[in-house]
């Protein structure tokens, strides 16, 4: 029975990993939500925070960052690779879980600066998203943590799927400052977890991918 379990797992292994790891972020975040509501927020607020304009347009970039998670799954799926690929993410988690359990940073002075309440920002589209990471977990930003893992993964496979990665990481930052989800110092402390975890899980680890075949590895068409 156990060997037979073990080949199913096996054969599925990759699918077993990406659920794990979006299980584990949806059951951590879920986890903080219940264990911090009705705390005391801190508040990393600059002037620069409260310029910003609010902006609910921008939340599909905010939620892009779930498309660039899925590339390097497409790029590095040999098992050793989803592996590590896996434990970095999680990784990378729990460090940011550790961070807001520890020293919860929530974003009502973002929206108070923009004189706005949840039931507002959530009928200008903030919430078009059923699960939200709203709440005491702006710092650091776990959003551009993880996507500077996968800008990372890309780069090291191909240049212009880097420059691509970087980019969306870029534009994925800017949209959480102006969905008033995240202050600016949330940001470089999210780049610096994502680089850290990176280069100590996955940096050294990952095989190299025959130029011919890169791009044609992330792209939905290999998936036939």
């Amino acid at each position: 029975m156990t060997s037979i379990l073990l080949k199913f797992y096996l054969r599925h292994e990759k699918a077993a990993l990406i659920l794990g790891v979006t299980g584990f972020f949806l059951l951590g975040y879920l986890a903080i939500a219940l264990h911090t509501a009705g705390g005391n927020a801190h508040s990393l607020a600059t002037p620069l925070d409260a310029a910003l304009p609010y902006v609910p347009e921008a939340w599909p970039l905010y939620h892009a960052v779930y498309l660039l998670l899925f590339i390097p799954t497409r790029l590095y799926s040999r098992p050793p690779e989803m592996r590590r690929g896996a434990a970095a993410n999680i990784a990378c988690m729990t460090a940011a879980y550790a961070v807001f359990l520890l020293y919860p940073v929530g974003d009502a002075s973002l929206l108070n600066s923009a004189g706005l309440t949840e039931a507002t920002a959530s009928a200008g589209g903030n919430f078009a998203m059923l699960f939200d990471d709203r709440g005491m977990n702006c710092f650091p930003s776990l959003h551009v943590a993880l996507a500077t893992i996968a800008a990372f993964c890309c780069a090291r496979a191909d240049r212009r799927l880097g420059m691509f990665a970087w980019t969306l990481t870029g534009l994925i930052a800017v949209s959480s400052l102006l969905l008033k989800r995240h202050y600016i110092v949330d940001l470089p402390a999210g780049f610096a977890l994502g680089a850290f975890i990176y280069t100590l899980i996955l940096r050294d680890h990952l095989g190299r991918i025959p130029s011919a075949g890169r791009m044609a590895a992330a792209s939905p068409a290999a998936a036939s």
